[in-house]
Order: structure tokens, then C-alpha cells, then sequence
């Protein structure tokens, strides 16, 4: 075992085999192995890790573009990968060693909301909030990033399609590592629905006749798939999903249900729609699975922002208002969030309002919408034991906060929420010391 750990020669053969989870295991035989666990192999097996959990080509460079941890910095420039896995123990120990702080600060420049926006899937620490113009009444976008607002134009002429209906659904966020495109769907005054590309030029209008009583509408990650839900003169709804690439529908159906409330459609074309009192699954052959609710009060059934889980209020007997159920859509498993304070206001403030997933989907945090926080870690525990930091909440707890919660890297944790007078703050849970970060 010992020569085996001293000969450098076989290490390039054998190391090409071994994961994270393998060095470990070795350096615990024998401390032999330590040494012969080089910078480079921890950094090709980190990269691995990253790479598997984000399921997209992660580069060195794309990781350079990452927050890290302070005390991981010296780290990056030439072991990104290991860096960012270092980032995460150390908001992992400063968790486990309760050095947990919050502070709040208003949005700069100053900013009076009269509500925030759930579209689109806020990504990489940004959320777009809006309000109605004093001077013709017209809907004026922030985009909120690390405390500071700027404008956020649409194209001329366009209005967005809202992802829910009737205050249904919850804002959800993802940070990703390699950034990924935001889509729109936007809609003519003439109702013609085109899909735009935030950021570029990009604004195409879909070949399909015009809906004139559009409720929601959503489209998928990668931009092939564009779904929408349109209301019948007799109170049905009509639901379809057009796939770009091929210029056909995918799904055409007509559903008996007043209740539909959430969109959202998958990047292989699946469709998810969720009522008051139950969920539609589409298949792209237009199979449809419908599946029961508890009928509780908010409930939600749509997709996480990287399409990986189908976010679902509590769907066991002795879940309460307020859990969460992620159904990993490869893995068949689910994961529980549970909550685990009773509610600072009435039963229907403890409803979950936003959800963030960090890189590498390695935390969850939840904000409610009377105000508190908790931090899940997925990896850690069995089922609703994942719960980590149950204690942090906003300063309000009986008002519509509309709270929005993101990551920044994996040691900051942002949710912007509003004043009793429409003010925009943000609250910053510091999984250590605000100033070791």
C-alpha cells in the first residue's frame, strides 16, 4: 500500500479513475496517501464533482467568474474547481458552528415597488422587480442585483406574459456556474406572442394564431419549447406548447378547470400546470397525468429553475402548510422541506414565497411569507432533516413583503423584500462573519 502511494509514476493511471469521495476514502487508510494526492488530481476530481452535479461542460475559466469564499480565494486563480468546493465546506463549518449573521440595507438608488416580479427565473443574484409609472401609468422594471437597481427595459412595444395567475406559484432562483440565457414571453398589442432573449436582440413571434384571452405563459431553458395557457368564453382553458425547432404543437388540449394558476414547461418539452386542486403533466405526445393535491391553501406544482425537480407542496398526510417536496425528475427521489417554525402571523403567511438554489444545488434556501428564512443543505440527513438554519427571518411579519430570495456563491444568501411604504430592502444572511466575506 505504501509503495503504491510513494510510486508518482503509477498516480497519472490510477488517479484518472478516482473521484472526490475515492481520495477521501484513501487519505483516511493511510496518511501515505496525503502526500501523494496532488493539488492537480484533487482539482480534476473536484472539476468532476462540479461538472456531474451541474451536468453541463464546467470549465476552469467559467468558474473564475465565481464568488468565492474569502479564505478560498488564494485557491482560485490556479485550483478554481477545488476553490469552489472549499467555498462550500466553509459555509457548510460556519453553519454547523452557528456563525450566522444578518443585515439589512435599503435598495440604492431608492426604489418604491408596488409589487416584484416572479417572471423571469431569477438567475446568478437578480431579480426584477416593478412598479406603475406616476405619469401614464405604465409599468416601469428594476433589475435588483447586490443592492443596487437599474432599469430594465423590454422591447418596444411588448408586454410580459406572467408565468402564474391569480398569485399562484413561488419565485424561484438558481445561481448558476455557467450563466445561462433568460427568456421572455412577450405579447403585441395585436396578441401576437413572440419569445425574446433578455439581453440581446433576439425577439422572434410564434407562427401560432393569436390568443386573445392569454392567462400565463412560459417557456423552457434552453428556448425550444413555448407554452401557454388561454382562457375559453365558457370558463376552460385552453393549453398549448409549441415547439420552435420543429414549427408544430406538441400539446393542444382544453382543460375543465377555472383553478390553473402555474406554468412552466421543461427543456424536452414536458408541461407542467398547476390548479388549487391538482396538477396536468403533458408528455410531448400530449399524454396527460393528472395528480392530486391535499387542497391546501397555495399549493405549487412547477419546475426548478434547472428543470432538475418538480417544486410540489407537501404531498404526504402529515405535512402541514408551508412544506416543500422536490421531486428529482432523474433520480426518482424526493426531497422534503420542511418547515419547522410555526407562523409568525396567521396560517397563510406561512406559506413559502420564494425558493434559491445554490451552485451545485448543494443548499436551499426558503423564505415564507411572514418573513422567515431556513436553509435546507439536500446532501445532509434524511428526508425533512435536511433543515440547517430555522431561525433567521425578515423584520416585518404581517404585511405582503413580497420577499424574493437568492445565493451569492455559496456564503451569502440575498432576499429583497417590501416596506410597509412600498420601499425595496435587502435582507443579507452571512453564513459567517459579514466581514469574511
Amino acid at each position: 500500500m505504501q509503495g503504491l502511494a510513494r510510486s508518482a509514476d503509477h498516480w497519472p493511471y490510477l488517479a484518472q479513475y478516482l473521484s472526490l469521495e475515492d481520495l477521501g476514502r484513501l487519505n483516511s487508510v493511510s496518511r501515505d496517501f496525503t502526500g501523494a494526492s496532488t493539488p492537480k488530481m484533487m482539482e480534476r476530481a473536484a472539476l468532476d464533482a462540479i461538472r456531474w452535479q451541474e451536468r453541463e461542460a464546467v470549465t476552469a475559466e467559467d468558474l473564475q467568474r465565481f464568488r468565492f469564499h474569502p479564505a478560498a480565494r488564494d485557491l482560485c486563480r490556479n485550483l478554481p474547481a477545488t476553490a469552489c468546493l472549499q467555498s462550500l465546506h466553509l459555509a457548510r463549518k460556519a453553519i454547523a458552528d452557528g456563525n450566522l449573521q444578518a443585515t439589512v440595507a435599503p435598495v440604492v438608488p431608492s426604489c418604491r415597488m408596488t409589487s416584484i416580479d416572479l417572471m423571469p427565473l431569477p438567475r446568478d443574484g437578480g431579480i426584477v422587480c416593478w412598479h406603475s409609472s406616476a405619469e401614464d401609468n405604465r409599468p416601469v422594471r428594476y433589475l435588483i442585483r447586490a443592492g443596487q437597481a437599474c432599469p430594465y427595459a423590454l422591447p418596444d412595444g411588448t408586454m410580459a406574459v406572467p408565468r402564474t395567475a391569480h398569485q399562484g406559484g413561488i419565485g424561484t432562483a438558481r445561481q448558476f456556474l455557467v450563466p445561462r440565457p433568460d427568456y421572455w414571453v412577450l405579447a403585441r398589442p395585436d396578441h401576437t406572442l413572440c419569445v425574446w432573449r433578455a439581453g440581446t436582440a433576439e425577439l422572434a413571434d410564434l407562427p401560432q394564431p393569436r390568443p386573445e384571452r392569454i392567462r400565463m405563459a412560459a417557456v423552457s431553458g434552453n428556448g425550444r419549447f413555448v407554452a401557454w395557457a388561454a382562457q375559453e368564453r365558457n370558463g376552460d382553458c385552453h393549453l398549448k406548447c409549441h415547439d420552435r425547432e420543429l414549427d408544430r404543437l406538441c400539446v393542444d388540449r382544453v382543460v375543465s378547470d377555472p383553478q390553473l394558476c402555474q406554468l412552466s414547461v421543461a427543456s424536452d418539452g414536458a408541461l407542467f400546470v398547476g390548479s388549487q386542486a391538482q396538477g396536468y403533466q403533458f408528455g410531448t405526445e400530449d399524454m396527460l397525468k393528472i395528480v392530486p393535491f391535499l387542497h391546501l391553501p397555495g399549493c405549487l406544482y412547477g419546475l426548478s429553475p434547472d428543470e432538475n425537480f418538480l417544486i410540489r407542496s407537501g404531498v404526504y398526510s402529515t405535512d402541514g402548510t408551508g412544506t416543500i417536496t422536490l421531486e428529482d425528475r432523474l433520480r426518482g427521489t424526493d426531497i422534503v422541506l420542511l418547515r419547522q417554525r410555526p407562523s409568525r402571523s396567521t396560517a397563510w403567511f406561512a406559506r413559502p414565497a420564494s425558493m434559491a438554489f445554490s451552485p451545485l444545488n448543494a443548499l436551499i434556501a426558503v423564505a415564507y411569507h411572514d418573513g422567515v428564512i431556513q436553509v435546507f443543505d439536500p446532501g445532509r440527513g434524511e428526508m425533512s432533516s435536511c433543515v440547517i438554519c430555522p431561525d433567521a427571518e425578515l423584520p416585518h411579519a404581517r404585511v405582503q413583503m413580497q420577499p424574493l430570495i437568492n445565493f451569492d456563491g455559496f456564503n451569502r444568501i440575498h432576499t429583497v423584500f417590501r416596506h410597509f411604504d412600498g420601499t425595496l430592502a435587502v435582507h443579507t444572511l452571512h453564513l459567517g462573519h459579514p466581514g469574511q466575506d
